[in-house]
């Protein structure tokens, strides 16, 4: 048995890929947007010695 497909399945379909496509771009823009720049990320860490500094 043949199931055949509407033209307004078809829409839906295309429309649901679109949509699909259209949320991965953003997630990906949006991770993009909270990774560090690269100036960040190479200036490394820095260390502070606080064991000279008295309580209080």
């Amino acid at each position: 048995m043949a199931v055949e497909t509407s033209r307004r399945d078809f829409i839906g379909m295309a429309f649901g890929g679109f949509a699909a496509a259209g949320g991965v771009i953003a997630l990906g823009a949006m991770k993009k947007t909270w990774d560090p720049l690269p100036s960040v990320q190479s200036a490394g860490f820095i260390t502070v010695d606080l064991s000279p500094m008295k309580e209080g």
